[in-house]
């Protein structure tokens, strides 16, 4: 998705799920769903990754679609993934 900044670069935002294998003590080995975010700026580019969102896969592609509709940046994901905990998770 490529989005028009006020200085009119493109930015290319991609949201991607993950399926990492959860860490968290007492449920090691189970399948866990994340999401990365990366932003392309030309010569720049920024990710986050936030591993283990949830176990239900799709809330966590519900989750990726807000992201995307809001154009969520990598340096947000986290605040709005703890946010959500609760509300779509």
């Amino acid at each position: 998705m490529a989005v028009l900044t006020k200085k009119k670069l493109a930015v290319d935002l991609r949201y991607r799920i993950l399926e990492p294998v959860c860490k968290t003590e007492g449920a090691q080995g189970a399948t866990v769903y994340g999401i990365e975010v990366e932003r392309n700026c030309g010569e720049y580019r920024e990710y986050a990754v936030f591993e283990d969102v949830s176990t239900d896969m799709r809330k966590v592609y519900e989750l990726i679609s807000l992201l995307s509709k809001n154009v969520v940046p990598p340096d947000q994901l986290q605040y709005i993934i703890e946010d959500s905990i609760g509300i779509y998770i």
